[in-house]
């Protein structure tokens, strides 16, 4: 794949892959998958009656992967090289400055030598200092409860292979979810320290739908006249980064997109 395209690999895997990959966790095309197990034919001589069990360790085996997502996760993170050179003169180890992370690394801690009391891994750290080892998802509850009533409404019209198909996918769903609200209030003590922060930096991180919430939380507890100074790559992304920010509620003023290699000076 990595010859269609004039990027190095890293590039391709945050452009293409990384930016939108928990969104697209729950981006299944439930009609197409529904339509082909329904269409399924067994090949009993009885006819396909009684066939739940079967097709329930069938679709296990097909989607069970994803219960090891975070593992294969983790696995990806430990072979990210952090032993690099200082890149930015913005994170400083002599400063109170509080940091919220998403990336899973410990190169705050290693190499700018900020002080592991002042960093808030959100979801988890490949260190062991850390309770919590890395967690991704998605944050569509609402899918879940929607395959959930469909696949109750195919049980009760004994429609085996539908009722089969919607409980495999609300397994998928399940086991792809990424709880925010859970994180937050496990770490409100962290959010609560944000009073005294003035500025705000947002910077590699792609203001997904999945992570808004953070966002949300972050607002709740700063003063309203704190600046944020948001950092864009992709051409496009500081409007659509602009619009994010202002739908927490931030005013226009208080905003200053950035293109990242400013940061990295």
């Amino acid at each position: 794949m990595y010859n269609f395209f004039p990027e190095s690999k890293k590039e391709v895997v945050e452009k293409y892959l990384w930016k939108e990959f928990e969104n697209n966790l729950s981006g299944v095309n439930e009609v197409e998958i529904i339509d082909g197990a329904n269409s399924i034919d067994m090949g009993l001589e009885g006819g396909d009656i009684e066939i739940e069990d079967t097709l329930n360790d069938y679709w296990e085996e097909q989607y069970g992967f994803i219960e090891r997502l975070n593992e294969f996760i983790n696995l990806w993170i430990n072979q990210i090289n952090i032993d690099v050179d200082k890149k930015t003169n913005i994170v400083k180890s002599d400063e109170d400055d509080l940091f919220l992370l998403f990336n899973y690394t410990l190169l705050l801690e290693k190499i700018y030598e900020i002080e592991k009391y002042n960093i808030l891994h959100i979801h988890g750290c490949v260190d062991e200092w850390y309770d919590s080892s890395p967690v991704i998802g998605h944050g569509d509850s609402i899918k879940i409860s929607e395959i959930k009533r469909r696949a109750y409404e195919a049980g009760e019209e004994f429609e085996e292979k539908e009722c089969s198909i919607c409980n495999a996918l609300a397994n998928y769903y399940e086991r792809s979810y990424k709880d925010v609200q859970h994180y937050i209030f496990e770490n409100r003590n962290f959010f609560e320290r944000l009073n005294k922060v003035n500025k705000i930096y947002v910077i590699g991180h792609s203001l997904g739908k999945v992570d808004m919430p953070y966002f949300k939380e972050i607002k709740k507890h700063i003063k309203q006249d704190v600046i944020w100074n948001v950092y864009w790559h992709d051409d496009g992304d500081d409007i659509i980064f602009k619009q994010k920010i202002m739908s927490l509620g931030i005013n226009n003023e208080n905003i200053n997109l950035i293109m990242s290699k400013e940061f990295f000076k």
